[in-house]
């Protein structure tokens, strides 16, 4: 457990009969109470814990009540797995961690308060087809927002009865103070009115039980690129940017691309690809980020053969596809070198390609891509506060272009070239002047 941090103070590992079972979820669903024929009952304990989830139901635990639960610094991991209740518990900094759910998997999470910014994380989850009853929560950030609880969620039938309110705790505030333990909530609280229940904020483990330290409030992270979501064959991908990513996929290290998203109708797809897959190695060289796969991916010539080492259901699996002919569209993380003082801009709303933008403000900043291909387009931002650009094709200087636009141009083509030998190709743009030289990505021509 040291080794991997991928537990909790409370952890289970189903792996029950209907686990491994190559079948549909409903036949695994009638399986489920075979084995766990009575229902485990997590009640009235105060749990502190220094990662992510304070009881950890993993790999199809199933039929569980985790009820009137003080959860500090951590929450509750639900993976696969059926028929768990999660009702009136108290989350401070911490929340429910969905992963990798079956369909009508029977999971019921009401009448809990959450004190946290964050009170979902899903993973490998598709609520249409999983159908929790998830409702009647309080959610409270302080004041300020709270993730995932807007209209798009509430529009799936969930937390259709929640409430974005302040749970009134007695006593001390927890996001000022770190060291509160009673989270008893007062008799106006919205929580009470949804049909939460106070729970006894003493009679907690053995008779001088040692006291929990202050919270440990989580600060937003820091590093937007690790979990940006880029296009891949028409899938998205990120790094294995979090403990959550790792646990889900069943690793443990950082390595690899995790497919987010593969439409069925995508060249991922039909290339045998799937949803939570790693790629763990591109044509036997290792993947540990975004850039160790773009790198050799990008020199391969189309038709190419792709030779991929991935992860999947927690054991090794291979994938070969040819690399698709035309034109390929790649995002500006998909294997560009930065030199000099970059920034990347992510979630603008502007329309960018994968919603986000590389951008520098100091001249004689460059970046630059290495291709396979006869052709190659730049994509970038014009605008008023843009400026020009130098680029070279291989080394030559293909002269100044003028970027400037009296109105603002996202995914806009700066620079393109066709007819070039078919082979390995380099195209670098330096800033020249300006305000800002903006990148967005490119077009490749096979």
């Amino acid at each position: 457990m040291k080794e991997t941090s991928d537990h909790g103070p409370v952890n289970a590992w189903g792996r029950d009969r209907f686990w491994p079972l190559d079948a549909g979820d409903a036949t695994k669903k009638s399986y489920a109470k075979l084995d766990a024929m009575e229902t485990t009952v997590i009640r009235h304990n105060r749990i502190w814990h220094s990662s992510h989830w304070d009881i950890d139901l993993d790999d199809g635990s199933s039929n569980y009540l985790i009820e009137n639960n003080l959860l500090l610094n951590g929450g509750v991991k639900l993976r696969e797995g059926f028929h768990r209740t999660v009702r009136n518990n108290v989350f401070v900094n911490g929340g429910a961690h969905f992963h990798v759910w079956y369909a009508d998997n029977g999971d019921v999470i009401e009448n809990n308060v959450f004190a946290t910014d964050d009170p979902y994380d899903l993973i490998g989850v598709d609520m249409a087809k999983s159908r929790p009853v998830i409702d009647k929560n309080v959610f409270w950030n302080n004041g300020k927002s709270v993730a995932d609880i807007d209209d798009a969620w509430r529009a799936q039938g969930l937390d259709a009865g929640s409430v974005i309110a302040d749970p009134q705790f007695t006593g001390s505030n927890p996001f000022t103070d770190p060291k509160k333990l009673d989270y008893t909530v007062a008799a106006g609280s919205p929580a009470l009115g949804l049909g939460f229940e106070n729970i006894a904020m003493d009679g907690f483990g053995k008779a001088g039980a040692p006291t929990p330290p202050p919270l440990q409030w989580r600060a937003a992270p820091t590093d937007p690129y690790k979990s940006l979501a880029e296009p891949l064959l028409g899938a998205t991908a990120t790094q294995i940017y979090s403990d959550e990513i790792k646990s889900s996929v069943g690793l443990t290290d950082y390595d690899g691309l995790v497919l987010k998203t593969v439409p069925e109708d995508s060249y991922a797809y039909r290339s045998g690809l799937r949803v939570n897959d790693v790629i763990r190695e591109i044509n036997g060289r290792k993947v540990t980020d975004r850039t160790s796969y773009w790198t050799p991916y990008n020199k391969l010539a189309a038709g190419g053969a792709v030779e991929l080492a991935v992860w999947r259901n927690q054991a090794a699996d291979a994938v070969t596809f040819a690399k698709p002919s035309g034109t390929e569209t790649l995002n500006n993380t998909s294997g560009t070198a930065f030199a000099g003082n970059w920034s990347l801009s992510v979630n603008r709303g502007a329309g960018d390609l994968a919603d986000d933008v590389h951008y520098t403000t100091s001249d004689g900043a460059s970046a630059s891509l290495t291709f396979h291909g006869t052709g190659v387009a730049v994509l970038g931002e014009k605008f008023s506060d843009q400026g020009s650009v130098e680029v070279f094709v291989d080394g030559a200087s293909q002269g100044l272009v003028d970027t400037t636009a009296a109105t603002r141009q996202v995914q806009a083509e700066i620079f393109g070239i066709e007819g070039l030998t078919a082979g390995e190709h380099t195209v670098q743009i330096v800033k020249r002047s300006g305000q800002y030289t903006t990148l967005d990505g490119f077009k490749v021509t096979d």
